[in-house]
């Protein structure tokens, strides 16, 4: 059986039904020292699309290069989302984008989207 979304992960944070994931390096990964990069899928597709499964994964490839990778999952939509505005959802990414930054203790976060719509 295929392990959907292997790459291990821990939640940092919570926005509304949004979480940000940081990805774990294995421990004989050096890391790169490049600053963090936040991978941010669409808000239509679930944030596993870029983990995937073993062997077939953006994140996998990442962390295996020694990145710090973190990911936006923009979560399943409950009702209270529907009154959110495009404003809304920006002001989201821009939050998740602040913790990164403090979290990671840098003052700049690489940002990777993943569209297939152009939805965001």
């Amino acid at each position: 059986m295929v392990q959907i979304a292997p790459t291990p992960r821990d939640v940092l944070w919570r926005d509304g039904s949004a979480s940000l994931y940081r990805f774990r390096r294995p421990t004989n990964v050096k890391p790169a020292g490049a600053y963090p990069v936040l991978v941010v899928p669409s808000m239509i597709n679930k944030w596993y699309v870029v983990d995937l499964r073993a062997g077939a994964s953006l994140v996998e490839a990442l962390v295996a290069g020694g990145l710090d990778v973190y990911c936006l999952d923009w979560g399943v939509a409950q009702d209270e989302d529907r009154y959110l505005s495009w404003d809304d959802v920006l002001a989201r990414l821009g939050r998740a984008v602040r913790f990164t930054e403090r979290y990671a203790g840098v003052g700049r976060v690489g940002l990777l989207g993943y569209c297939m719509g152009a939805t965001l």
